[in-house]
C-alpha cells in the first residue's frame, strides 16, 4: 500500500472481521468510513478475507445502486482492512454499500488452507515429530507446504502421506475455531501450535481439527474435512538443505489435475497409436525396437569403418617413407 495510506489508517477504528464469524457468508452490506487515494475504501465490517498467513486475499465486488466496482485486492494494517477497487470509488463516507466475495474462489482457498494443516499432521505422523512448517502459500489451483526434513522424499513415503491426509478428510472430522489466551493455549496444546510462526496479541486464534492438529492460524478454513473432497500430492522438491517442499491439490482442484494427467496420456496412446490400457506394452515394444535399431546401426557403423580402412589399405603407395592412400 502507498505510504500517505498507511498514515491515514492508523487512527481508524479496528475493521469488524466477518468471515471468522461465519468463513461461509458471502454477502453482506458495511457502512464506508473512508475513502483514500481514490480506490482504496475502509468498511465498518467486511466478508473479505484479507491476504496473509499465506493465503491469498478474497476477490469480489461491491455495489451501491446500480454502480459495481470489482475488489481486487484486500489488505489488513494493523486491525483495518482495506480493500482495493478497480476504478474511483465515488460514494462518500456514512454510505451503507452491498460486498459479495467471488464464493468459488473464497471454498478453494479455505480447502486448500484446511488441508495444509492436515498434510502438515500427516507428514509429521509419516516423518516423525522433526517435521516443521518451514513455509507455505495457499492459492485457488493449489498449495505448497514446506517441511524441515533430512533427505527426499521417497515414493512410499509420498503415497503414505497423501493416503494418511485423505483418511482424515473421508473421516469428517470437525474443525473448530477460537480465540483464547495464549497461555492457555500452549498448555493445552503445546508449542507445535506455531507451526506457521508466532503471532502476536494476548489471545490467538487457535484452529483445530479433532485429535489430529491444532495450530494458531489466522486463515480462513472448512467446518469438517470432509468438505476437503479429495488431496492429491502433485510433486515434493528438495528446495535447499533440509527443507522438502510439497506440492498439492484439494477437492475439485485435485479432480482437474487428475483429469489433466488423463487427457495427456490419452492424447500420448493417440501419438502412439495405441489403446489406452496398452500404452505401456507399447511403450515397450518401441524401445525393444529402438534398442534393436540402435545395435544394428552399430554393428552397419563397424562394418563401414572396417571397409573404408580397408580399402585404404589395399591402395595405401609409400615413397621416401610418405605413405599416401586413395579412396
Amino acid at each position: 500500500l502507498p505510504e500517505e495510506i498507511l498514515g491515514e489508517i492508523s487512527s481508524l477504528k479496528p475493521t469488524r472481521p466477518l468471515f471468522y464469524e461465519n468463513p461461509y457468508q458471502m454477502d453482506f452490506d458495511a457502512t464506508v468510513l473512508r475513502v483514500l487515494g481514490e480506490r482504496y475504501i475502509i468498511l465498518d465490517k467486511t466478508c473479505f478475507y484479507p491476504e496473509g498467513g499465506g493465503q491469498l486475499s478474497d476477490t469480489g465486488m461491491l455495489q451501491f445502486n446500480d454502480k459495481t466496482w470489482s475488489v481486487k485486492s484486500v489488505y489488513k494494517v494493523g486491525d483495518v482492512i482495506v480493500h482495493e477497487v478497480d476504478k474511483r470509488f465515488d460514494v462518500p463516507p456514512g454510505t451503507i454499500v452491498r460486498g459479495r466475495v467471488d464464493s468459488g474462489r473464497r471454498l478453494s482457498l479455505m480447502k486448500h488452507h484446511t488441508a495444509t494443516h492436515i498434510i502438515l499432521g500427516a507428514a509429521r505422523r509419516v516423518l516423525g515429530d522433526h517435521v516443521w512448517q518451514a513455509g507455505a502459500e495457499k492459492t485457488v489451483s493449489k498449495a505448497r507446504l514446506d517441511i524441515t526434513h533430512y533427505k527426499p522424499l521417497s515414493r512410499e513415503e509420498i503415497y503414505r502421506i497423501e493416503n494418511l491426509a485423505n483418511k482424515v478428510v473421508w473421516e469428517n472430522r470437525t474443525i473448530r475455531t477460537s480465540f483464547i489466551e495464549r497461555n492457555m493455549a500452549e498448555e493445552k496444546y503445546g508449542f507445535s501450535i506455531y507451526q506457521g510462526g508466532v503471532p502476536g496479541g494476548e489471545k490467538i486464534r487457535i484452529v483445530e481439527i479433532d485429535g489430529w492438529d491444532a495450530q494458531a492460524c489466522y486463515g480462513t478454513h472448512c467446518s469438517r474435512t470432509g468438505e476437503v473432497g479429495v488431496v492429491k500430492i502433485l510433486r515434493t522438491d528438495r528446495i535447499q538443505d533440509g527443507v522438502i517442499r510439497l506440492e498439492f491439490a484439494a477437492g475439485e482442484r485435485a479432480l482437474e489435475h487428475i483429469r489433466s494427467l488423463e487427457d495427456r496420456m490419452r492424447k500420448i496412446a493417440s501419438m502412439l497409436q495405441s489403446p489406452l490400457d496398452f500404452i505401456e506394452s507399447r511403450i515397450k515394444s518401441i524401445l525393444d525396437e529402438q534398442r534393436s535399431l540402435k545395435k544394428r546401426l552399430s554393428i552397419m557403423e563397424e562394418e563401414i569403418i572396417r571397409r573404408i580402412l580397408s580399402e585404404i589399405e589395399s591402395t595405401k603407395k609409400c615413397i621416401n617413407g610418405v605413405c599416401v592412400a586413395t579412396v
